[in-house]
């Protein structure tokens, strides 16, 4: 192994926090909703002025949305309102 440097990042949220890239950033989340995830990256020299940076990345969530538009009210007006929509066109 050569000269080089790692750095590791566990995320995890729940609720609204469950979307860990952008905390509140999706309101369809439900108030079950988990995620976990983990980075894990670095770079080290492969030649005297080229160097390789590995990455990996994994993720897992539980109970991030609701089965059915029925859990979220405005969703389902909006549906209803464009199928009602295409079956006039």
């Amino acid at each position: 192994m050569g000269e080089g440097n790692f750095k590791a990042a566990v995320l995890h949220g729940q609720g609204l926090g469950a979307e860990v890239k952008g905390l509140g950033s999706n309101d369809d989340l439900t108030d079950d909703a988990s995620t976990t995830r983990l980075a894990v990256y670095g770079t080290t020299y492969v030649a005297p002025k080229w160097r390789i940076a590995p990455a990996i990345l994994a993720e897992t969530s539980d109970d991030r949305f609701a089965s059915s538009l029925s859990d979220f009210p405005l969703h389902r007006e909006i549906l209803t309102t464009v199928i009602a929509e295409l079956r006039r066109s």
